[in-house]
């Protein structure tokens, strides 16, 4: 069975290339960029230089090298509730499992960061795959300007057994990290959607 985030709010996030959302032969991040904000602004009192900023930072968090490919994200959900807001890129790798479970999901939530300003704060929630391990954690970082700052990080991580298939077991990690205080307004959907995961009988 496949593993998905099903009944996703489309109103607060968008699926951006590459993801398996996209096909292969669709659109690449300046031309996704371009078509999502038109739709983001369809209907809304906007001129040319809102809907260019919207088009700019949305074509800036579609690229394939954003983030680093070393991070090992498959998916990227874009968190964008309002047209003129700034959006935030949330990841998610499906990992085959090392390690005993709860150590392995406390590393992945970046439980033991060297990075880190203190240590995580985590909770263990359900969901249809099975329990997730929820870590918020703060770490000290260097913007692509070479400035340093501090950002917050939000992160969710599974390991999840196909109920069809006893052998197909899963890590999966989910996460957005951005300053403090956008990662505080996007909490809520990004629990959700993390709450969203599945494994989708029939497909």
């Amino acid at each position: 069975m496949p593993l998905d985030f099903v009944d996703v709010d489309e109103t607060v996030w968008l699926f951006a290339p590459p993801s398996r959302r996209v096909a292969p032969d669709g659109p690449g991040s300046e031309a996704w960029a371009r078509h999502r904000a038109l739709q983001v602004w369809a209907g809304l009192p906007s001129g040319p230089a809102e809907w260019d900023r919207t088009r700019r930072l949305l074509r800036n968090v579609a690229t394939r090298d954003y983030p680093p490919e070393r991070t090992g994200w498959a998916l990227k959900y874009v968190h964008l509730p309002e047209p003129d807001g700034l959006p935030v890129p949330a990841m998610v790798s499906f990992l085959p499992p090392e390690g005993p479970r709860e150590t392995t999901l406390r590393t992945l939530v970046r439980d033991g960061d060297p990075t880190g300003v203190g240590p995580p704060t985590l909770e263990e929630i359900p969901t249809p795959a099975g329990p997730a391990l929820r870590g918020l954690s703060h770490q000290r970082a260097q913007d692509p300007d070479g400035r340093t700052g501090l950002y917050t990080t939000l992160a969710y991580a599974w390991r999840t057994r196909d109920p069809q298939q006893d052998d197909h077991v899963l890590d999966v990690l989910l996460w957005a990290s951005y300053t403090p205080e956008r990662i505080i307004t996007m909490a809520e959907d990004l629990d959700a959607l993390a709450r969203s995961l599945t494994w989708v009988a029939g497909h």
